[in-house]
């Protein structure tokens, strides 16, 4: 690929991101590839692609399933085991969100969704050297 088409990866790649209302985890993101002094289109965006893995994977069911297994001994106020971890939204907040409640049990999709973006890094990180 030239850097004309990393570059237009990256910025299709972050305008997904924003359409999904997620412009704090694009500024997160655009914000670490800045760092680097002088990048190539193709670095910046291997980079965004590996923080996006990275925020993605907070998400999914694999890390859900870790943090109730960590929290197995941990009793409710009724004496029962915690089997789920719900916010309650505030209501000046709700309309943010678009919700009142957010589940943090994972999802199933983002550990598919996970597994495609590390494909994709590895297809576009033939032949980097490795970079932090």
């Amino acid at each position: 690929m030239t850097e004309d088409e990393y570059a237009e990866l990256l910025q299709y790649t972050r305008g997904v991101v924003m359409e999904s209302r997620r412009g704090d985890l694009d500024e997160l993101l655009t914000g670490a590839a800045r760092r680097i002094e002088m990048p190539t289109a193709r670095r910046q965006l291997l980079r965004y692609l590996h923080g996006l893995r990275d925020e993605m994977r907070l998400g999914s069911d694999e890390t859900a399933r870790r943090t109730m297994r960590r929290l197995a001994h941990v009793r409710t106020e009724s004496g029962g085991a915690v089997n789920g971890i719900v916010l309650d939204v505030m209501p000046a907040d709700q309309s943010v969100y678009g919700a009142a409640t957010i589940d943090l049990m994972g999802s199933p999709e983002l550990d598919t969704a996970v597994q495609e973006l590390d494909e994709l890094i590895a297809m576009l990180g033939e032949g980097e050297e490795p970079w932090g």
